[in-house]
């Protein structure tokens, strides 16, 4: 359930859809091209400022997080 949530939030609204239905915004992928990386990789590989600023500053998501190959995207 996570990782199809994980693929489609691309608003803010898509996020608390998400939330609302259980998705966990510490949920780590197991996509080949980046595993372990959550959403704040996922954000930031897209430019999405503002999901990356309500991560960081709503859910104190470290920004300098790592995925499983060791790359903050």
């Amino acid at each position: 359930m996570n990782e199809n949530y994980f693929e489609n939030i691309t608003t803010m609204e898509e996020l608390i859809r998400a939330e609302r239905n259980g998705f966990n915004v510490e949920f780590k992928t197991n996509r080949p091209e980046m595993p372990g990386a959550t959403l704040i990789h996922e954000s930031a590989r897209r430019c999405n400022v503002i999901l990356l600023a309500y991560l960081i500053s709503k859910r104190n998501m470290d920004v300098n997080q790592l995925d499983e190959d060791d790359c903050t995207h």
